[in-house]
């Protein structure tokens, strides 16, 4: 075998050792907000920001500040908001049965604690909507933080948030942030949803945090294939 041949089947092997596959796998719970400890009543007009007691018992997620949450099916039967003489129906989910909603002019703060994640790139997405009635007008954003450790006093790991200022009737959009290194193994998930509008509603659904681990070469391996080549070329001077 020439020396260019092992060259190159020595290079070949090596990144077979290096790439592996990496998987990733969605960490959050309960990302589409469903509840299975009470059920959704179906919504009315008027009511905009859907079953506020379902919310309130929101599994998996522990609610910090809550400005009239609400959980709902979407739909002709879904959250209505009724203003200037005009009833307008939102949305349906975009994962599960139910979205998360506010009902306008406040902040609500909902947190969720992660032990076990293991060390790679964590990519966040979620989709979210917005209603603002015809006439009115307002700001509203939603915005995940994730930290280091067991709370909000860790080192900030994301930081990401989206803001509407426009009147999206019955229509999602997907948000999507660039992946962030996490070397820890336990994480402190926030998501604030502020809704500062005058009448109307911010929604979110099918939040999602893929974690992939980082492939890493096997070091043994690759020392094994630097000494058959150190072997072979002292072989050939000799």
């Amino acid at each position: 075998m020439s020396t260019t041949t092992l060259n190159k089947a020595l290079i070949i092997t090596a990144i077979g050792l290096t790439a592996g596959t990496s998987q990733a796998a969605n960490i959050i719970l309960n990302g589409s907000f469903e509840n299975t400890g009470t059920a959704i009543t179906p919504d009315t007009v008027g009511a905009a920001w859907g079953d506020t007691a379902a919310a309130a018992d929101l599994t998996d997620w522990t609610i910090t500040q809550n400005n009239t949450l609400g959980l709902s099916n979407g739909g002709a039967s879904g959250p209505h908001f009724s203003g200037n003489g005009s009833s307008v129906p939102f949305t349906y989910p975009t994962d599960g049965d139910t979205y998360l909603g506010t009902s306008g002019d406040g902040t609500s703060i909902l947190t969720q604690s992660i032990s076990g994640v293991g060390t790679g790139n964590l990519t966040v997405s979620f989709d979210w909507a917005a209603l603002i009635a015809n006439g009115n007008s307002g700001t509203a954003s939603i915005t995940l933080d994730i930290f280091q450790g067991s709370d909000s006093s860790g080192s900030s790991i994301f930081s990401g948030s989206v803001t509407s200022t426009d009147d999206v009737q019955d229509t999602w959009h997907s948000a999507s942030f660039t992946p962030v290194f996490n070397n820890s193994t336990d994480i402190f998930v926030q998501l604030t949803i502020e809704d500062n509008m005058s009448a109307g509603q911010m929604a979110i659904d099918n939040l999602s945090i893929d974690v992939a681990a980082v492939p890493e070469p096997s070091s043994t391996a690759l020392i094994g294939l630097v000494g058959i080549g150190f072997i072979f070329r002292r072989n050939r001077k000799a």
